[in-house]
């Protein structure tokens, strides 16, 4: 592990909002690559003031976090015990926010408000309050003029991993001076010759953050972090609750990346518990918080920026953005439309671009209920030239709601026309072959909607006999699902009646 100095050099202004950089959204992606995520990414640049060598030899991981780890599977006494210990006050996440929830909204204010102060942000007119779409946000004191900087956070508190000239991803962070970095170390040793992707280095940055190595500064922000049994990324919850998502997909993505993190750490990751909530690995804890919320930086550099994550995602209607100032060593908060006090304000998790729901799942554990503009239905078509007529459905549809789709009132609509092979020419479809296609794809439909172990108003009945927990998303998620399958059943049976 490295922990080196970076100098400044530059400013650059961005004009999106937040930007995730969890590229490993599916359990095998774990090739690191930079351009893909042009041209919506963030550019920070990390700056610290010592430097740490590593010896190749092993180094014992840290008995904090193995400690921590049995108490995962302990009591829920001992559980509340050890929580005094590394999250000394209650502290929880919500599906569809960035920022912890369990708490009140005062007492994450009054942290948030100490750890500002402690970090040397003055003058800050934010405040954290209980948001619309659930758990805490954070909002404008005072009004806000667009271009206005609301937030000043200095780069020296982020931790940041960067490729080095070996190709080797380390860690580069100002550290305290006692703090202990024995699960980043032993990781980095135990993989020198192949190396680890950016986002597993980070988590055991963050590992070691957890048991006390990280010092005070994070000591205090592990308040407004989730506490492990308040993550629903799939990776992170038991077998028996993957099987209710009834998605292939979601279960053996998430049953490779426990397997994946088990081969590579398996003493931070052991078998899971046969009884039911016995809540994921410190390991899993520390890589979910990692690929929800850090950041991307530039030329293969990445960073847990703190505080950023505090803001809730919009994706339609995000009102701040950040950007990077070199000279003053601090990335700033800044607000992309006017914002009136008492309002809070939003980042977009996924830059400028929409995420499908499942990517969405996979990465932050929740899906936004109506639906994402990037959903598709994956049909099988045989033919290039096989289309439906766009006329046709645009008159199934009618202006109306045509016009409220095309302006973001209706995802699923839009989701279920944009996965529908069409064509705006009509006199290039062939007599009949339109029908033929609709009946094709209506075949696959029901076929996908007969899959499911459960219907629709079964899923109604059991969500309203759920508590808001993991298995209440889960149920959310595959509702989601059968909605747009339906929707898409509709419509193309009434293109086949009407020709």
């Amino acid at each position: 592990m490295r922990i080196s100095t970076i100098s400044p050099h530059s400013s650059t202004l961005f004009n999106s909002s937040r930007t995730n950089l969890s590229y490993l959204w599916f359990a095998s992606i774990y090739k690191p690559t930079s351009r893909i995520w042009q041209p919506v990414r963030k550019r920070l640049r990390k700056q610290s003031n010592s430097e740490v060598s590593v010896s190749a030899a092993p180094r014992r991981p840290s008995e904090s976090a193995l400690e921590f780890q049995g108490v995962l599977k302990s009591s829920p006494s001992r559980r509340n015990q050890t929580r005094q210990r590394f999250f000394p006050s209650p502290r929880g996440g919500n599906v569809a926010c960035g920022s912890a929830v369990s708490s009140t909204a005062p007492e994450q204010d009054s942290t948030f408000r100490r750890l500002a102060e402690y970090a040397g942000m003055q003058e800050l007119e934010l405040e954290v309050g209980a948001s619309r779409v659930g758990g805490n946000g954070l909002f404008a004191k005072q009004q806000v003029v667009k271009g206005e900087v609301v937030m000043r956070i200095p780069v020296a508190a982020c931790i940041q991993v960067k490729r080095d000239p070996h190709e080797l991803f380390t860690v580069s962070w100002t550290a305290p001076q006692d703090g202990s970095w024995a699960n980043t170390e032993d990781g980095l040793a135990r993989h020198s010759e192949s190396g680890l992707p950016w986002d597993l280095v980070c988590a055991l940055a963050l590992v070691d953050v957890a048991v006390g190595g990280g010092g005070e500064f994070y000591s205090e922000y592990l308040k407004l972090l989730p506490l492990v049994q308040d993550l629903h990324v799939p990776f992170c919850q038991p077998d028996s609750l993957l099987q209710q998502y009834q998605n292939e997909t979601v279960i053996t993505g998430a049953r490779g990346q426990k397997e994946r993190l088990r081969s590579l750490f398996p003493h931070l990751m052991p078998e899971e518990a046969a009884e039911e909530g016995s809540g994921p690995s410190v390991l899993q804890w520390a890589y979910a918080c990692v690929r929800s919320r850090a950041f991307f930086l530039k030329d293969d550099n990445f960073a847990y920026v703190p505080f950023l994550d505090m803001f809730n995602h919009s994706s339609t209607t995000p009102s701040v953005g950040y950007r990077l100032s070199n000279s003053e060593g601090v990335v700033e908060v800044v607000a992309l439309t006017d914002i009136s006090a008492g309002e809070e304000m939003y980042l977009s998790y996924t830059g400028d671009q929409p995420y499908p729901g499942l990517r969405m799942l996979q990465q932050y554990g929740f899906t936004l209920p109506e639906g994402s503009l990037a959903d598709r239905l994956p049909f099988e078509i045989s033919g290039d030239s096989a289309a439906l007529s766009l006329s046709k459905i645009q008159d199934i549809i009618g202006d109306t709601s045509w016009i409220g789709m095309m302006s973001n009132k209706d995802n699923r609509l839009y989701s279920v026309v944009k996965s529908l092979p069409f064509s705006d020419n009509d006199d290039a479809i062939a007599a009949g072959s339109d029908v033929q296609l609709a009946r094709s794809l209506l075949k696959q439909c029901k076929a996908s909607i007969s899959a499911f172990q459960t219907s629709l108003k079964e899923d109604l009945v059991l969500l309203s006999e759920s508590p808001p927990t993991s298995l209440a998303r889960v149920i959310g998620f595959r509702m989601q699902e059968k909605m747009l399958w339906i929707k898409c059943s509709d419509l193309l049976k009434k293109y086949i009646n009407a020709v």
